[in-house]
């Protein structure tokens, strides 16, 4: 029980350093995603870290999957972009990604939704959500929503059973040519803005961000390809 409540820290502890690379504030942004980078990359560098990488199967998935779409530092490669972690899908020139560039992070950091996690997967989003519905930069996490959606199916595939069967696949990161790692799908960004909509109202903050956030993307387009049966939920029907 002890390992299992440790897992669920360090799952949580990633979840959030995910949300706040999607902050407004440049310096928090920035040192989230140092963070985020020490996470993934550090292990090796740091004993006190050591124990992250020898977590049972769903923390190692989680770590190799981000390592996929979040490059090592520069210079801070180690042994991770030629072994366990693979060549990050969105990162030829080994620069890394600036965290303090608002519209750079966001739209890198917008293609780790891929991971097949919820509980890293919602608060990034919720994240890209918040700061996507305020300005000056607003613009940049919606886009950066946009244009990974451009990147997803219209529907997520269900996993085959050859790979459910397959533990070996379930911790490790996807084959290099997968962007679509996760399974997620267009359909998907219209379940997560309708789970933000179908929020307590007496206590959510993410209800109003959520709503300009989806009348955003669906002005962009981005939502056109979700399946008929998601417009009835009331979030595409006002405009299509």
């Amino acid at each position: 029980m002890a390992a299992e409540h440790g897992d669920d820290v360090v799952m949580l502890l990633l979840g959030r350093t995910l949300r706040a690379t999607t902050e407004k504030l440049d310096r928090l942004r920035a040192e989230a995603g140092e963070l985020l980078e020490t996470l993934l990359y550090g292990q090796q560098d740091d004993p006190s870290l050591a124990a992250v990488a020898d977590r049972p199967p769903l923390v190692r998935k989680c770590l190799a999957q981000l390592r996929r779409y979040v490059p090592p530092p520069p210079g801070g490669d180690g042994d991770f972009r030629r072994g366990q972690g693979g060549p990050s899908l969105l990162d030829k020139s080994g620069e890394g990604i600036d965290w303090a560039d608002p519209e750079t992070a966001y739209a890198r950091v917008a293609h780790a939704l891929s991971v097949d996690e919820q509980s890293l997967r919602q608060p990034l989003f919720e994240g890209l959500v918040v700061t996507g519905s305020t300005e000056p930069l607003g613009k940049f996490a919606v886009n950066a929503v946009s244009l990974f959606a451009d990147t997803l199916p219209a529907t997520a595939e269900a996993p085959s059973a050859a790979r459910l069967s397959n533990n070996e696949a379930a911790i490790t990161a996807p084959e290099h040519g997968d962007s679509h790692a996760g399974q997620w799908s267009v359909d998907g960004i219209v379940d997560e803005l309708t789970r933000l909509l179908l929020t307590d109202r007496r206590t959510s903050k993410v209800i109003n961000p959520a709503l300009i956030v989806a009348d955003q993307l669906i002005e962009q387009g981005a939502l056109a390809s979700a399946s008929p049966e998601r417009q009835v939920l009331g979030i595409l029907d006002r405009r299509m």
